[in-house]
C-alpha cells in the first residue's frame, strides 16, 4: 500500500491510498479482486497506461463504478498491473489514520 501526497496540478491536494499489483501477484488474485470491484463504490481504478502516475484526473484514474467489468479485464489483459485508490482532503489530514486502516480493510477484502 503505498500513501503518497498527492497533488493534482491546478487542482486539490489530497492525501491517497493506493493498491497496486502486478506480475504474479496480480494473477493470483485477478479473478478474486474482479469479482470485489463488481461490488465496490467509491473507489478510482486506474485506467492509464503508466503504472507511476498518481494524479486523480480523468485520465489516470476513473471512480470503479463509472467502469464495466469488461473496461477494467482489458485494462489488466492490456497493462499487466492494476492501480486501485482513495483519498481524502489534505484539510483533513486529522482523519488520515482512520482512514488509511479503513482504506487497507477494503483492499483487503478485495483480495478475500
Amino acid at each position: 500500500m503505498l500513501l503518497p501526497l498527492e497533488r493534482c496540478f491546478g487542482g486539490e491536494m489530497s492525501f491517497s491510498c493506493t493498491l497496486h499489483l502486478a506480475g504474479e501477484t496480480l494473477n493470483i488474485f485477478k479473478r478474486t479482486l474482479l469479482a470485489g470491484l463488481k461490488q465496490e463504490k467509491n473507489l478510482f481504478f486506474c485506467i492509464n497506461d503508466n503504472p507511476w502516475e498518481y494524479h486523480f484526473e480523468a485520465s489516470n484514474y476513473m471512480p470503479v463504478e463509472k467502469l464495466s467489468a469488461r473496461v477494467i479485464e482489458k485494462h489488466i489483459q492490456n497493462n499487466d498491473f492494476v492501480k486501485i485508490s482513495d483519498k481524502i482532503p489534505l484539510d483533513n489530514w486529522d482523519q488520515f489514520g482512520d482512514f488509511s486502516l479503513f482504506t487497507l480493510r477494503r483492499f483487503l477484502n478485495l483480495l478475500e
